[in-house]
C-alpha cells in the first residue's frame, strides 16, 4: 500500500501533467493535451482536477463525441488513455463503451480507484445500459481477482458494486447478471449476499454459467456435497466440459474422496487427451489414493513435457 508521501507525490505529478495539458489546449495542440491528460489520469485517477480538465478538453475538441477520438484503446494504448476514453464516452452518452473501457482498466490495475466517477452512480444509468453489457464488464473487472482481495482492491470495487446492485434492482431476474455478479459481495465480505445471488440465478436459469458460479459459491461456503451435485448435473446435461470435470475431481479429492474423482478425469481425457488440467490431476489423484512415488514421478515428467500446463489449476 502506498504511503501518504507517495500519494502526495502522485498528486503533484498529476497536477503537473494537467498544467501542461491546459497549456497545450490553449495552444490548440489537442493531441499533446490528450497525452498529458492520459498521464494525469493514470497517475491519480481520483483527482477531481483531472476530470475537470477532461471536461475542458471536450469543449476544446468540439464535444465529447469528437474528444473521444483522441484517446485510443487499441494497440499500445495506455491505461490512462483507456480511462479517459471511458469518462469521455460516458459524457457522450456511449454508456456501454464507457463501461467496457472502465472494466479494462479495473482488470489491469484493480487496486486503483478507476470506478470513482460520478457517471457510474447516476440514478438513471441502470435504465440506460443493457444488463448484458454489465455482465461483460463485471466478468472482466473481477474475473482474475484473488480472494481475499487486498484492502485497496476492495475499496476500488465499491462503486462498481453499488452500480451493479442498482442494475439488479431494475433487473432482479437477470440470471447471468445475478450469477456473474455473485462474486462481488464475497470480495467485499458479504458472503450471504453472494450465496443469495448465485442461488437465485441457478433457480431462474440452471444453465452452464449459472451452475458453474453456483457451484463455486457453494464450495466457498463449505457446502461441497451441494456443489458437486450442481456441477455433476451440469456435466451430465452436456456439453461435456473438461475444466468443470477437473473442478469436480479436485473437489472430490479435497474432501477425501479421490476415487470418486477419477472417473471424471478419465472422461475429460477421453474428450481431450491433452487437456492442461486433466493429466496432472489424474496423477495427483492416483498418488493420493495409492501413495508411493510412481505418480509423483509421472507428474514431474508431465510438467517437463508440458511446461504450459499449470499444475496449480
Amino acid at each position: 500500500m502506498a504511503r501518504p508521501s507517495e500519494f502526495g507525490d502522485q498528486r503533484l505529478a498529476a497536477e503537473g501533467e494537467i498544467a501542461v495539458a491546459r497549456l497545450a489546449m490553449d495552444a490548440g495542440d489537442l493531441p499533446h493535451a490528450a497525452s498529458h491528460l492520459a498521464d494525469a489520469m493514470a497517475t491519480d485517477p481520483a483527482l477531481p482536477d483531472v476530470h475537470e480538465a477532461l471536461a475542458e478538453f471536450c469543449a476544446h475538441a468540439g464535444g465529447p463525441a469528437a474528444a473521444v477520438e483522441y484517446f485510443p484503446t487499441v494497440g499500445e494504448a495506455s491505461l490512462g488513455a483507456a480511462a479517459c476514453f471511458a469518462h469521455v464516452s460516458a459524457a457522450a452518452g456511449d454508456w456501454e463503451g464507457a463501461l467496457e473501457a472502465l472494466a479494462v482498466v479495473m482488470e489491469a490495475e484493480p487496486a486503483r480507484p478507476w470506478a470513482g466517477a460520478a457517471w457510474l452512480l447516476r440514478e438513471d444509468l441502470p435504465e440506460l445500459i443493457a444488463p448484458e453489457a454489465v455482465v461483460r464488464a463485471v466478468a472482466r473487472a473481477t474475473g482474475a481477482l484473488r480472494e481475499p482481495p487486498a484492502g485497496d482492491v476492495r475499496t476500488a470495487l465499491v462503486p462498481l458494486d453499488r452500480f451493479v446492485t442498482a442494475v439488479l434492482d431494475r433487473h432482479p431476474d437477470h440470471a447471468a447478471l445475478l450469477a456473474l455478479s455473485s462474486a462481488l459481495p464475497r470480495l467485499l465480505g458479504a458472503d450471504g449476499l453472494t450465496v443469495d445471488r448465485a442461488e437465485r440465478a441457478y433457480r431462474i436459469s440452471p444453465g452452464r454459467v449459472e451452475a458453474v458460479m453456483y457451484g463455486w459459491v457453494l464450495r466457498a461456503d463449505g457446502r461441497a456435497d451441494e456443489a458437486l451435485a450442481v456441477w455433476e448435473a451440469a456435466l451430465e446435461e452436456g456439453p461435456f466440459d473438461g475444466h468443470l470435470a477437473g473442478e469436480v475431481a479436485g473437489l472430490y479429492a479435497a474432501t477425501g474422496h479421490p476415487e470418486a474423482g477419477l472417473a471424471w478425469i478419465e472422461r475429460a481425457l477421453d474428450h481431450e487427451p491433452d487437456h492442461p488440467m486433466a493429466a496432472p490431476l489424474l496423477h495427483g489423484l492416483h498418488h493420493q489414493i495409492g501413495s508411493g512415488t510412481e505418480h509423483l514421478l509421472a507428474l514431474a515428467d508431465h510438467a517437463r513435457a508440458h511446461p504450459g500446463h499449470d499444475l496449480d489449476d
